[in-house]
């Protein structure tokens, strides 16, 4: 009888597996002129920055909600990724940015003595892309901004969901202009947020190649929200 009581969750997962295998496609592979890219930590949208849980209601509806107030970190580290395996787009490693970023906060807490770690943090996320870009000596800078990114647990019946509502932007690390853009919201049952943003980052990144926005245009029929609704971060 206690068997019983998993054994559904369990070909649920199993099932979730297989169909996300079957599905599953190649990832497209940019060919040209070589790019350097820097992958940015982003930013979390407003009243979002912070790790929180809620308990919603209770009997059936019993749920528990996670916000994930670090997802604009993980988002980044996940798109790295995916751009190491594109040949030709140069990616700048996550230690050396990391590297970069910490002399950044150094400067600043001399400088600003009086300013906390997380207003320090604050003022490096809204630096201008193409100072770093300059500083970093890249091409683009690819900068996620996570608008959501939640696990839900029902308490009754013991099954979770996580959702996840993102967009990424590149900017031209000249001009700084905005050149393209994805949107992506998500939303799956038995997987963890950290699922859904691998899934979405390959999106984003095959998305990013087919459109072929490293010569100064933007493709319209391939992205998912126009550049020009898009504010860039301050």
């Amino acid at each position: 009888m206690n068997q019983s009581r998993f054994l559904l969750p369990l070909c649920m997962i199993l099932v979730g597996l297989f169909m996300s295998a079957c599905g599953s496609k190649a990832v497209p592979q940019y060919v040209g002129e070589p790019v350097r890219i820097a992958v940015l930590d982003g930013r979390m949208a407003p009243g979002k920055e912070e790790t929180r849980k809620a308990l919603i209601s209770s009997g059936f509806l019993a749920r528990t909600r996670y916000e994930n107030g670090n997802a604009h970190r993980l988002m980044a580290e996940l798109l790295s990724t995916q751009l190491d395996q594109q040949g030709a787009l140069k990616n700048v490693s996550r230690l050396e940015l990391r590297s970069y970023m910490a002399g950044k906060e150094r400067l600043l807490a001399r400088a600003f003595p009086d300013l906390s770690p997380e207003e320090r943090l604050k003022i490096l996320s809204e630096q201008n892309p193409a100072d770093y870009a300059q500083s970093l000596n890249v091409d683009y800078i690819l900068y996620p901004v996570i608008n959501k990114a939640r696990l839900t647990q029902n308490r009754f019946f013991q099954s979770w969901s996580s959702s996840l509502d993102c967009e990424v932007h590149l900017y031209n690390g000249k001009t700084g202009e905005l050149v393209w853009s994805y949107a992506a919201t998500d939303w799956e049952n038995f997987s963890s947020v950290f699922g859904v943003m691998e899934e979405v980052s390959a999106e984003a990144v095959s998305a990013m190649v087919v459109a072929r926005p490293f010569q100064g245009g933007v493709s319209v029929e391939n992205q998912t929200k126009p550049a020009e609704a898009v504010s860039a971060p301050r």
